[in-house]
């Protein structure tokens, strides 16, 4: 198998193993169990659907559907399980950045591994 592909597969073993990975799985089943959630992502989905359709037959102005949207996005992120997915979900993302900054900044040429000691918080190779 091609060398690159091996690296590929060890780093997917590194990601599945990582804190940020393991934590996003447990809160998203925590939040999928939580009935309080499941209606809640329920609700924002129906409101969501519900004003495509007013703002496709120009039944509502967009600043009006925005605020809806908005105001329901902050009931939804309110509940503990959903607010908990959202926060390790971001960390994950973060994660993920900082690999796609390295791999950019490594093959784009700049010989380093990340954009600087604030990018992920600390060095993880030296140039």
């Amino acid at each position: 198998m091609d060398q690159v592909l091996l690296k590929a597969l060890e780093l997917a073993d590194a990601i599945r193993s990582s804190t940020e990975y393991t934590e996003l799985l447990q809160a998203r089943k925590q939040m999928e169990e939580d009935e309080e959630a499941r209606e809640a992502l329920k609700a924002y989905d129906q409101l969501f659907s519900r004003i495509r359709q007013d703002l496709s037959r120009g039944n509502i102005s967009s600043p009006e559907a925005r605020e809806q949207m908005e105001n329901a996005k902050e009931k939804r992120d309110s509940v503990p399980s959903i607010r908990l997915y959202n926060e390790k979900h971001e960390c994950y993302l973060r994660l993920y950045d900082n690999m796609n900054q390295i791999l950019s900044n490594v093959l784009g040429g700049e010989g380093k591994a990340c954009g600087g000691c604030d990018s992920c918080g600390g060095c993880l190779r030296k140039s």
